[in-house]
Order: C-alpha cells, then sequence, then structure tokens
C-alpha cells in the first residue's frame, strides 16, 4: 500500500506581480502555503475539528472556518462582535487549542511584494512571472523533500478558486515533473533543488478541494499566521504556532531548514518585528 502525505494548500494575498504594495495595501505580501498531513491522520483531524464546532454551534454543512472572516468578525462569524470580550478570547483559545492539537505541520511560501517588484520588475518588465509561480514551486519542492525524507509519496490539494487559476497551479505541477524547479539552476544550487526525476518519484497525485473540506479549512488557518509571522514574529497566533513546535522549520534537522523550512523570499527590505 502507498504511503502518502497530503499537503493542503491556500493563498493569502494577491498573485499580481505589479500590484505594488504602499502603506495603505494590505496584505504585504503573497503566500502559498498549509499543512502536511498524513493519510492516516485525516480522521483525527476531522474528530477535533467538529468537537470544536458542535461546542460554538457551527453547522460544519455551512460554516467553514475561514481566517479572514474570524479575524474580521464577518459573516458567519458576526456573532463573535455580539458576545462578551471573556467569551470572546475563550473562542479564539479553543480555536488555537483545536489547530495545535491537530497532527499536522505547517509549511509556506511567502513573497514580499515591493521586495519582488523592486528585485524583478524592472529586469522582466512585461515577462514578469505571476508571484504563484514561485510559491506554489517552492512550497511543492520543500514539502516533496520532507515526503521523500519520509519515505512518501506526496499528494497535494489546493483549494478551489476559479477554473483559470486552477488551471494555472495544475500546469506548475505538471511542470515540476516535466521539467523540474523554473529557476535559474546556478542561483538554486545552496538550495539542493530536486530533479524532474525526484518528483516524478514523490509526486503523487493533485485535486482541487472545495472550501468544505476540514483539512483545507485548517490549511487556511495556518497560512496565515505563517505570512503574517514573517512580517511580525511577535504577531500571537504565530507564536502559538511556534510555542507549540507545529510549523515545519521545527521538525527537520536545523541544518536543512534553508532548503525544506518555510520561505521568505524577497525580505531583504522588510522592517521586521521581533518576539
Amino acid at each position: 500500500m502507498t504511503q502518502v502525505l497530503n499537503l493542503y494548500l491556500d493563498e493569502s494575498g494577491s498573485r499580481r506581480p505589479d500590484r505594488y504594495p504602499n502603506k495603505t495595501h494590505n496584505p504585504k505580501w503573497f503566500g502559498i502555503g498549509g499543512i502536511l498531513l498524513k493519510e492516516e491522520d485525516k480522521p483525527l483531524v476531522e474528530k477535533l475539528h467538529n468537537i470544536f464546532c458542535n461546542k460554538y454551534n457551527l453547522d460544519i454543512k455551512q460554516v467553514y472556518l475561514h481566517s479572514h472572516e474570524i479575524r474580521q468578525k464577518q459573516e458567519s462569524f458576526a456573532f463573535l462582535n455580539e458576545i462578551s470580550e471573556g467569551d470572546y478570547v475563550r473562542f479564539m483559545n479553543d480555536l488555537s487549542s483545536m489547530l495545535i492539537k491537530m497532527p499536522v505541520i505547517g509549511i509556506g511560501c511567502v513573497i514580499d511584494q515591493a521586495g519582488y517588484h523592486n528585485r524583478y520588475q524592472e529586469k522582466y518588465r512585461d515577462d514578469i512571472w505571476l508571484l504563484c509561480k514561485t510559491a506554489f514551486s517552492i512550497c511543492v519542492e520543500r514539502a516533496a523533500k520532507y515526503a521523500l525524507e519520509q519515505n512518501k509519496k506526496l499528494r497535494v490539494f489546493v483549494e478551489r478558486a476559479n477554473k483559470h487559476d486552477d488551471k494555472i497551479l495544475e500546469s506548475y505541477y505538471s511542470s515540476l515533473k516535466i521539467d523540474g524547479m523554473p529557476f535559474n539552476d546556478n542561483k538554486m544550487v545552496k538550495y539542493q533543488p530536486l530533479k524532474k526525476t525526484d518528483f516524478q518519484k514523490v509526486l503523487y497525485e493533485f485535486k482541487i478541494k472545495y472550501k468544505k473540506s476540514i483539512s483545507t479549512q485548517i490549511a487556511d488557518l495556518y497560512l496565515y499566521p505563517i505570512c503574517r509571522g514573517g512580517y511580525d514574529a511577535a504577531y500571537r497566533p504565530y507564536q502559538i504556532l511556534l510555542e507549540a513546535r507545529k510549523l515545519i522549520n521545527q521538525n527537520i534537522d536545523g541544518s536543512k531548514i534553508d532548503e525544506i523550512g518555510i520561505k521568505y523570499s524577497c525580505f531583504e527590505t522588510v522592517d521586521k518585528i521581533k518576539a
């Protein structure tokens, strides 16, 4: 029987390289990432999710745990505006508790849009890539390296956006198997990039998932702290994941973080808030 590691991916921010951020622009990044989950651990993820939703009377068939709605207290989570401060804190603590109990590992690639613009816009102009090509390729490759270390195949699940955008990501996945990483080989040497034969060995399947997928919801809840943590290491949801050792950097040999860990790209000019 094939041993499979599942990678559930979501997106945060705009894919467009010409969306140059300013003081009012939010977020300032584009990120792809989420969670790594062993196939055999999916029932526990669903159980923990259902326990949390039942406690707060959230209909799992209609209400999906979405980071933006929860943070903004909107739509299905507008009720958070009406409860006491104590009840709100309890809700958020229970949400965090559920996330760190999950048998998952957070992973991602986050690109600072201003840094990307400064590095590539003038050089490539009309030929500049969509940000998702860089982020998807890096994130999947690092997940694939981790899967190889675990002697497992990698199945890639992407949250559904629209047919056009979904096809773009699927084309990147296919290209990894046919051509390998899309970057300049000389610049990639220090990251020990996988070869196309490695991708052919480890990549098992690509599928689109709807938001009703519980694992996709958990990927969404992991991705936002991963992205924001690149700018603000003191951001509490990010700190909670760190303290619980739920990110890939804490689950690999420290010497391999540059090769397999969470990637923060074009962050040279980011004035990061320290924890």
